[in-house]
């Protein structure tokens, strides 16, 4: 049976020891200056929290404003119907409602 964590322990130290005797290339000319200025460009900027909610808060406005319409529809159908006693009309629009009628 192999050991697989003494290989792999061995394989780390060689790739270690291949890393450390290897000279690192250096980097492309600009490289260091162009990170830097990014990084100093994006501390600057003011965060916006509405940014982060924007995405969220479309699809639930559209929701809301299709609930509201279905809710003005259902009004002007039932409202034919209903008597004029807000007891009554509040027992009619629970029986439609769980009905289904």
């Amino acid at each position: 049976m192999r050991d697989l964590w003494s290989e792999l322990a061995k394989r780390t130290r060689e790739a270690n020891q291949a890393s450390s005797q290897s000279e690192l290339a250096p980097m492309p000319f600009g490289f260091d200056e162009a990170v830097l200025t990014k990084v100093r460009a994006s501390t600057r900027e003011r965060f916006n929290p509405w940014e982060s909610w924007v995405p969220l808060l479309r699809p639930a406005l559209g929701l809301a404003f299709g609930a509201a319409m279905i809710c003005l529809v259902l009004d002007f159908r039932v409202e034919d119907k209903l008597p004029n006693n807000l007891v009554s009309q509040t027992e009619v629009l629970f029986q439609s409602a769980m009905l289904n009628e």
